[in-house]
C-alpha cells in the first residue's frame, strides 16, 4: 500500500492497518490519530515530523525509520523494534514503550514525558541531549531531569 492510498482510506473513516507492509513509506508530516497499525513493518519508513495521536504501534517494525521531530503521544509501541531508526527531536509523551528495540536508535534532543521504558533495549542508542521528565526507565526507576 502506498502513502496515498493508506491516507484516503483514513480520511474515509478507516483505523485498522493492522499487519501491512509499508516499508519505505513517506508519511511526512502527517497527524494520525487512533490509528491501528499493530505488527506493521514501517522499515525505513520517512515520518520526520508525522503526529502520532492515541496510534497503536505494538510489535511494529521501523528499522531505520525516520522519526526526526515526530510527536508520539500516547503511542502504544509495546514491543516495537526501532533498530537504528530516528528520532532526532522527537517528542514522546506518555508513550508506552514496554519491552522496544532501540539498539542503535539516534535518540538525541529528544523528549520523553511520562513515557514507560520499562524493558527497553537501549544498547548502543544516541542518548546525548536526550530529556527524560517523569518517565519510568528501563531498569524500572524513575527518571527525571527537571
Amino acid at each position: 500500500m502506498n502513502a496515498q492510498t493508506l491516507l484516503k482510506r483514513y480520511a474515509s473513516g478507516e483505523q485498522d492497518f493492522r499487519r501491512l507492509d509499508l516499508s519505505h513509506i513517506n508519511l511526512e508530516g502527517v497527524q494520525l490519530v487512533s490509528i491501528w497499525l499493530d505488527w506493521v513493518i514501517l522499515n525505513g519508513a520517512d515520518l520526520r515530523g508525522a503526529v502520532f495521536l492515541e496510534t497503536r504501534l505494538t510489535g511494529a517494525s521501523l528499522f531505520e525509520a525516520n522519526l526526526t521531530e515526530a510527536i508520539l503521544t500516547e503511542a502504544d509501541l509495546y514491543k516495537a523494534k526501532l533498530h537504528c531508526a530516528n528520532l532526532h527531536r522527537a517528542i514522546l509523551y506518555r508513550a508506552k514503550m514496554r519491552r522496544a528495540v532501540l539498539v542503535e536508535a539516534d535518540l538525541s534532543d529528544a523528549i520523553f514525558y511520562e513515557a514507560d521504558l520499562t524493558e527497553v533495549d537501549l544498547a548502543g542508542a544516541n542518548l546525548s541531549g536526550t530529556h527524560f521528565f517523569d518517565t519510568r526507565m528501563p531498569d524500572g526507576s524513575m527518571r527525571n531531569d527537571a
